[in-house]
């Protein structure tokens, strides 16, 4: 019998079962694809590299977010301490400057009360001579004369010394007007100074901002422009005149000259030419130029407040740095996330740094206050450092700094950071 009916029929009559007649022919590569495991260890690995690679991103994004918030952080800090030591070198100098101009209004003072006696003291000599001459009719007159003439005669030899030492050199400074010139002169370099340090601290944002590739802002908290100056101002009449009032009378008040002018009558009046041309120029010269300084800004008339107890903000600086690239396209497998691993889509860091005096502590600890300008009229005054300190005063500083607070949002800051800012503003 031909034809497949024969093959067919011992198909199904051989063992009456389909295993062993599967098991060739025909359903033989089929078994042997249904229990071959070839190629599985490749499946997981393929997945544990997958998962591998995912897991090395992440670590990459959050270790760069890591060190970038590090320097961006760096940045912060020293951009706050660095407008810090700017504006203390600026008070520092301020000090120094005020110090001249002490001394240069009381040299007038003093060359003034010279020219005073210089001329006065002869005028009383003759004025001396006439009383002596209206004593009594002629010639009765005579003793009273020579009494007089023995007075003049004894004073002259300390007169001549006084003038030959003194003189000169006061007629040449009262009429060339040295000294008040001198003032002008060191209140214009004050001027400039109080620039320069703004300029120099804006210097010094735009070198950090290259230097670490971060937007930088800082500020005053306070004063509402987004600048940083100084915590000094201009002076006044009466912030001057208290403080040129005591040096001249604990230390410059001293009238040239030998202690033999001391004749009873001259010295007398000597003293009172001294006294009162001296005084009168003072106060002229506090007239003049009693603006010609600068004070602290927590000056309260002729006194001085410590920044502790008022206007610490004027002595406070905050920077803030951002840094917009931690999303960039240069981040490990970038395709794989939306955004960078970090809780927004910039890295933003704070500082605050303060410009401080070591005298305010010390002070404090033996309780004396300051009833008269202090720090910036003597030699603790150059004590002035900067410090860093805990960002209490960042919130005042968005909340009263619009000029600040436009620039961050006009300088394209991720949107995140602008619900941070108005967060800030607002608690």
């Amino acid at each position: 019998m031909r034809g497949p009916g024969p093959r067919l029929l011992a198909l199904a009559a051989e063992e009456r079962s389909s295993g062993p007649a599967l098991s060739r022919g025909v359903g033989r590569p089929l078994l042997r694809l249904h229990r071959s495991d070839r190629g599985d260890i490749g499946i997981f690995f393929l997945l544990i590299g997958i998962l591998f690679y995912c897991s090395a991103a992440l670590v990459w994004n959050v270790g760069l977010v890591t060190t970038r918030k590090m320097q961006v952080q760096t940045a912060a800090d020293a951009m706050a301490y660095s407008a810090a030591t700017w504006t203390s070198r600026c008070v520092n100098l301020m000090t120094g400057t005020n110090m001249m101009i002490l001394r240069n209004t009381t040299a007038q003072a003093a060359a003034s009360g010279v020219v005073a006696v210089t001329i006065g003291v002869p005028i009383w000599w003759a004025v001396e001579i006439v009383r002596a001459i209206g004593c009594a009719p002629p010639p009765f007159n005579i003793p009273c004369i020579i009494a007089a003439v023995a007075r003049v005669a004894a004073e002259i030899p300390s007169y001549a010394q006084f003038v030959a030492d003194s003189a000169p050199d006061a007629f040449e400074a009262v009429f060339s007007n040295t000294f008040p010139d001198r003032i002008s002169e060191i209140h214009r370099f004050q001027n400039e100074l109080f620039d320069a340090t703004y300029d120099a601290i804006e210097t010094q944002r735009q070198a950090y901002e290259q230097q670490y590739g971060v937007r930088l802002w800082v500020a005053r908290p306070g004063d509402g422009d987004g600048l940083v100056r100084a915590p000094v101002r201009g002076g006044d009449f009466l912030s001057f005149l208290p403080v040129v009032m005591l040096r001249w009378v604990l230390s410059d008040n001293n009238l040239p000259g030998d202690a033999d002018f001391n004749s009873f009558n001259s010295v007398g009046r000597a003293n009172m030419m001294w006294n009162i041309t001296t005084l009168a120029t003072l106060a002229i010269m506090a007239a003049v130029h009693g603006g010609d300084h600068y004070v602290l800004e927590s000056q309260l008339g002729p006194l001085e407040l410590s920044p502790a107890d008022e206007g610490r903000e004027k002595f406070t600086v905050v920077a803030v740095a951002a840094a917009e690239d931690v999303a960039g396209p240069s981040f490990m497998a970038s395709g794989l996330f939306s955004h960078a691993v970090s809780p927004s889509n910039t890295v933003v860091a704070y500082a605050q740094a303060e410009t401080c005096n070591g005298i305010d502590e010390r002070l404090a600890s033996t309780g004396i206050p300051l009833p008269w300008p202090f720090r910036v009229w003597t030699t603790w005054g150059w004590q002035w450092q900067p410090r860093l300190t805990r960002g209490d005063l960042l919130n005042e500083a968005f909340e009263n700094d619009d000029a600040m607070r436009e620039a961050i949002v006009a300088g394209g800051v991720p949107e995140p950071y602008h619900a941070l800012i108005h967060h800030l503003s607002h608690h």
